[in-house]
């Protein structure tokens, strides 16, 4: 990370803080506390009669939007749609999956109007209507086996020790492409280092391997790569769970073992089950 970039973040998060009215001293990394740890899951689980379903949209968009105004974004149509989606909340609806679907829209429609990642995640986390956000992690049934970049990319493993507050390893935020909520999904590595940005594949993303790397997500002017693309949903699921379907390999998103650095792959039969953790300030 450039010295450039980093001062661009210290200032968007203190534009942050005073948006949400946080203080810039001691904020850390802690597991949500309300639901089930937040578990989320994708627009693909949610009914024709819940997506109908008034959504209400509070002011916390506009803390999205100071947080692209300070990264000194000059604000579209796309960013504010964005920011609103990001904002909006489901009263019908589980808060763990209205969470899910405003993340996923959020991130996918401001990645679309070319919004950099980074700001990006700052900004949809900072819209959620019910907590301040600082990351979202993905852990298999009872919050072991999560997906991890393992040293930080671009091979994504299995830790079997659960949700991570050291290091920034296992953050990952779904993303609606181009922010189509009836469109593919993926999941965006939003850590630190050389691969953050980059999007859960096939290894070396070569069509003809199942385990999984970080590979180009798909954007704008960029084509997404293989494995990337996929579908997600809950049926079958305990509540506030979700699996990932991969379009390529017409397999679920699953672990090849309980062994810790173990590989996950894309090709799995049957469903995998996921918990999104939440990190909150």
């Amino acid at each position: 990370m450039t010295r450039t970039m980093k001062a661009r973040i210290i200032a968007i998060l203190g534009v942050l803080a005073l948006a949400i009215g946080l203080g810039t001293g001691t904020e850390g990394r802690a597991y949500a506390s309300t639901g089930n740890q937040a578990a989320l899951a994708g627009s693909a689980a949610v009914s024709a009669a819940t997506r109908s379903t008034q959504p209400h949209v509070p002011l916390d968009a506009s803390a999205c939007i100071k947080v692209l105004t300070a990264a000194e974004y000059t604000i579209t149509v796309k960013m504010t749609l964005g920011c609103n989606a990001g904002a909006i909340s489901y009263p019908k609806v589980p808060p763990d999956i209205s969470v899910g679907i405003a993340l996923a829209a959020c991130s996918g429609l401001l990645l679309w109007a070319h919004v950099d990642h980074v700001t990006t995640s700052i900004a949809c986390f900072a819209a959620d209507p019910l907590q301040i956000l600082v990351s979202t992690q993905l852990c298999g049934p009872n919050y072991n086996d999560c997906l991890n970049a393992w040293g930080g990319g671009p091979w994504v493993d299995e830790n079997t020790g659960g949700p991570e507050l050291s290091d920034t390893h296992q953050d990952f935020t779904v993303i609606d492409e181009n922010g189509n909520q009836n469109g593919p999904s993926e999941i965006m590595f939003t850590g630190g280092g050389s691969w953050s940005g980059e999007c859960i594949g096939d290894a070396y993303n070569n069509s003809g391997y199942a385990d999984t790397s970080l590979d180009p997500c798909g954007l704008p002017g960029q084509s997404a790569g293989w494995g990337t693309q996929m579908t997600w949903g809950t049926s079958g699921c305990p509540s506030g769970e979700a699996w990932f379907y991969d379009a390529h390999w017409n397999g679920y998103l699953g672990p090849a073992s309980a062994v810790n650095g173990s590989h996950w792959y894309l090709n799995k039969p049957s469903p995998v089950c996921f918990n999104f953790v939440e990190l909150v300030q």
